[in-house]
């Protein structure tokens, strides 16, 4: 009885994910006309000259909307630009973003994008990246820099030399270093390994921590799921270090069935049972009602990302406080509970509310119920 539940649960999961993911397409296809005038009501009469550009009227007279968007860390980042004819910056602003909510916050509370009204096309500002949230920043950066350029192409006549994008070095290490995290985690957990099963996966533990936590801090969330499911991933990221440790993830639960990034890779988890190993905490024996709280969170937290196509609006993991000190007040309260919780308790977060854990428990359990349905199918043929 108690397995059928849990089909049936599986089944309405999906079905309620898909119906998320449609009614997000739908509701993303909002006019953005309508999303121009949300930053000026008094732009009228607006026509499109070239893509994603507009001319319209204001009360100050030709008005141009440039909307660019940019790879950031968890999605394109979309900006407007204001220009009028002449030649001035009116206003900019970011129309649309899957950055996680805490570090677009970060960006704009320091004022960098109050640098750019008053400025001339010819004469644009310098701006500096932020400190702590250096991609978020960047992405909003080069929208306006290229819409810039853009409107001074097509309504001015100023010709500019599009850049072409490179992956840079330090991302295609950054992918070669979280690919080397799974092959060694793999080798741990092999039969071929010679050496101490409980030492080797603590070293595997500590590469996982410098690696994704203190190096690159680009451990996957359950925003990354979002990111995946939603394919805002298409129109490119700054960084596809974290998509890619989830994609690993979930290929290695899908042929092993063993969860080995949150058992052996997690830098969250290495922090977790660091913390235990001074008190030697003892295994929690959580109640099936817990574990069941942590899917459905994860499920809300999926269907609403979804729904409303912002991956970080699902985030709610502690991990940008712990080793990038960026978050809300809710994440900060967050991680000092799951940090202290840490000395007496063996992962406390893994074990109770970690989405991520929930959706590769999610797909184990498919696979252990698909994969023998197929071989019985196949039994039957033979037969």
């Amino acid at each position: 009885m108690r397995q059928r539940t849990e089909k049936i649960l599986w089944i309405l999961s999906i079905l309620l994910v898909l119906a998320a993911w449609a009614a997000g397409a739908n509701r993303a296809g909002e006019s953005l006309q309508a999303q121009i005038r949300s930053v000026d009501s008094s732009i009228s009469r607006l026509e499109l000259i070239a893509e994603d550009m507009y001319r319209g009227q204001s009360p100050s007279g030709e008005i141009y909307v440039i909307l660019e968007s940019h790879p950031g860390y968890g999605g394109a980042v979309k900006t407007a630009t204001l220009v009028g004819a002449d030649k001035r910056v009116r206003q900019v602003a970011v129309l649309e973003s899957s950055e996680t909510s805490s570090y677009l916050a970060n960006v704009l509370k320091t004022g960098l994008m109050e640098k750019f009204p008053g400025t001339m096309l010819d004469t644009p500002p310098q701006v500096d990246a932020v400190s702590g949230a250096t991609m978020t920043s960047t992405a909003i950066i080069s929208g306006l820099e290229r819409a810039v350029k853009r409107v001074n192409q097509v309504a001015f006549g100023v010709p500019f030399m599009e850049e072409p994008r490179e992956i840079p070095s330090w991302e295609i290490a950054k992918a070669a270093a979280t690919l080397g995290l799974f092959v060694l985690a793999l080798w741990v957990s092999s039969s071929w390994f010679p050496w101490s099963k409980k030492w080797g996966v603590r070293v595997s533990l500590l590469c996982g921590f410098i690696v994704l936590g203190v190096l690159y801090a680009s451990q996957p969330s359950i925003a990354t799921v979002v990111l995946l499911l939603s394919g805002a991933w298409s129109s490119g990221l700054a960084s596809y270090a974290a998509i890619l440790c989830l994609l690993l993830g979930a290929c290695v639960v899908l042929v092993t069935r063993k969860n080995l990034y949150c058992q052996m890779i997690c830098p969250f988890g290495a922090v977790q049972q660091g913390l235990g190993s001074i008190l030697r905490p003892k295994a929690l024996v959580l109640p099936q009602a817990l574990r069941w709280l942590s899917r459905f969170t994860a499920l809300v937290a999926i269907v609403l990302g979804l729904y409303y196509r912002k991956p970080g609006l699902s985030s709610f993991e502690p991990f940008s406080m712990v080793f990038s000190f960026i978050g809300s007040g809710l994440i900060y309260a967050t991680a000092i509970l799951a940090v202290l919780a840490s000395l007496l308790v063996l992962r406390p977060w893994c074990n109770t509310l970690c989405p991520v854990k929930a959706v590769f428990d999610f797909i184990s359990f498919g696979r252990g119920w698909l994969m023998p349905l197929k071989h019985k199918e196949r039994s039957h043929e033979e037969k």
